[in-house]
């Protein structure tokens, strides 16, 4: 099986759900998750630096979660 996986994040109201089956991904041998924030093709303007900012804080608050 694979030991590092890739795992795209919204920031959706699914978080709970996904963050439930990253953990789980140990149990498969799973040993390195990385995690990168994907925007929704519906969004609304191209990013501006202030968001970049706001979404970097916010992965690391959920890699913190999971570590």
């Amino acid at each position: 099986m694979f030991t590092h996986t890739l795992i795209a994040v919204d920031f959706s109201a699914s978080w709970p759900v996904l963050k439930n089956r990253i953990q789980q991904l140990q149990s498969w041998g799973v040993e390195h998750v990385t995690l990168a924030h994907v925007l929704s093709s519906r969004y609304p303007s191209i990013p501006q630096q202030a968001d970049r900012d706001y979404f970097s804080n916010k992965l690391a608050t959920l890699a913190d979660e999971l570590k």
